[in-house]
């Protein structure tokens, strides 16, 4: 059993640094596209643009996944794929409540292309971000018991 968690623990942290990889190249698209809602000012912190915000977020997704691809122990992933899901949460719920531009552009608006419409483009980063969330809370809280259990 503790053989099956640690796999499943394992295929947890790559998927997640891969879809960090993912939604940060996503960003750098956007960033070499120069796309027009880049210069707006962002809807959380509008002392910066929303390219300065992008960068920085996708800044920290690369250093989050690379951090998961190469760490030494399990449980450091998981913290730091809770920390930087509980920091995205966090965002969007500041920008719901400062009424921010929807759909967020936290994907650099690279799905604009298929046409969906904005309320699915919205709500696939908060899918995300959930399953990093609980994803990772729940092994950190299995790794947590086992260790109550074993002591």
């Amino acid at each position: 059993m503790l053989f099956e968690f640690k796999r499943s623990q394992h295929i947890f942290a790559y998927t997640v640094a891969t879809l960090l990889l993912l939604t940060a190249g996503a960003k750098a698209i956007a960033l070499f596209e120069h796309k027009g809602f880049l210069n707006v000012p962002d809807g959380v912190f509008s002392s910066l643009t929303t390219r300065k915000t992008l960068l920085i977020a996708m800044i920290t997704e690369v250093i989050v996944a690379l951090f998961i691809f190469f760490r030494r122990k399990e449980l450091s992933s998981m913290v730091a794929c809770s920390w930087l899901a509980t920091l995205f949460m966090a965002y969007h719920m500041l920008a719901y409540s400062f009424f921010a531009q929807r759909p967020c552009r936290c994907l650099g608006g690279v799905l604009d292309w298929t046409g969906l419409p904005p309320r699915i483009l919205d709500e696939i980063p908060i899918v995300l971000i959930c399953y990093m969330e609980v994803g990772s809370l729940m092994f950190l809280l299995c790794s947590m018991f086992q260790h109550k259990l074993r002591n």
